[in-house]
């Protein structure tokens, strides 16, 4: 992976620049900043899934994941950018407010009786909806 998303001047194969603004801050798209975002996502998803820490998890995982995916648009794909958008419409969702170990610390059971907004999986659901006509329309 090192060689795709890291710049020429340190290892890669192509001329990739610094990179994102968040690959910027950790100092460009060298092979050591490449691997720590790798890391950070991979931490900030475990996070994710375990429901734990609020929302923060979900923004730093989606700052991550785009920052690494993003540094080279050749190995780009289009469920990188599906996966982005549902990492930041899940920041939005409430989704750790049940069956989480946020929903068991603040309220005492992995599924308490709350309510949460709707509206951030109903985008995720037209996101799937357009993606998959989109594809079925080019097929």
């Amino acid at each position: 992976m090192a060689v795709m998303a890291s710049d020429v001047a340190h290892g890669g194969a192509l001329h990739l620049g610094r990179g994102s603004w968040v690959l910027s801050l950790v100092g460009g798209a060298t092979p050591g900043a490449v691997h720590a975002l790798s890391v950070v996502s991979i931490a900030a998803s475990t996070l994710v899934a375990a429901g734990f820490l609020g929302r923060a998890p979900y923004f730093v995982a989606f700052l991550a994941y785009d920052a690494v995916t993003s540094t080279n648009g050749n190995t780009m794909g289009g469920y990188d950018s599906m996966i982005v958008n549902a990492l930041f419409l899940l920041g939005f969702s409430g989704a750790n407010e049940t069956l989480s170990i946020d929903a068991r610390r603040r309220r005492g059971a992995f599924a308490p009786d709350v309510s949460v907004p709707a509206w951030p999986r109903y985008l995720l659901l037209f996101q799937l909806v357009v993606v998959y006509f989109a594809t079925g329309l080019q097929k």
